[in-house]
């Protein structure tokens, strides 16, 4: 699919003369999905945790109605990453950021995209990043 303005412009006037109304919100998103990520990561870039909440729940938003497109696989990398770049400030939030990102790294996975081997690989890295950590905390235990 080309995406260039005059192009989507005509693509989605035919869609409209067709009524396809649903087909042409889920293209605009998929066309301009990484401006309005950008858009609303710089907006809350400085609000703090209020901010990543917010930033969070647009990621969200897309990937539920554009996450199983075959072309969304920079967004859901996208999306992994921010999720591994947000603060813990103690064990429970590092427990929960470890698991946000494995459900989407899971929900990534499943889904057929260009980018799919390289998610999976990203997942095996990350999956075996944290077991190593894991064995590390253990020895440390039995130390004491």
């Amino acid at each position: 699919m080309q995406t260039n303005s005059s192009s989507l412009c005509f693509y989605f006037s035919l869609l409209l003369w067709a009524t396809y109304f649903e087909n042409i919100h889920m293209l605009f998103m998929l066309a301009y999905r990484r401006c309005y990520i950008r858009f609303i990561r710089k907006v809350n870039e400085k609000k703090g945790v209020e901010g990543q909440e917010e930033t969070r729940k647009a990621f969200d938003f897309m990937l539920g109605h554009v996450g199983s497109d075959i072309a969304s696989g920079p967004v859901w990398l996208e999306y992994i990453t921010f999720l591994k770049s947000l603060p813990a400030l103690n064990t429970q939030e590092e427990s929960q950021r470890m698991t946000a990102v494995r459900k989407a790294y899971q929900k990534a996975i499943v889904t057929p995209t260009h980018h799919v081997e390289q998610l999976w690989k990203d997942y095996e890295n990350f999956e075996n990043s944290v077991s190593r950590q894991l064995i590390v905390c253990v020895k440390g235990l039995k130390a004491f």
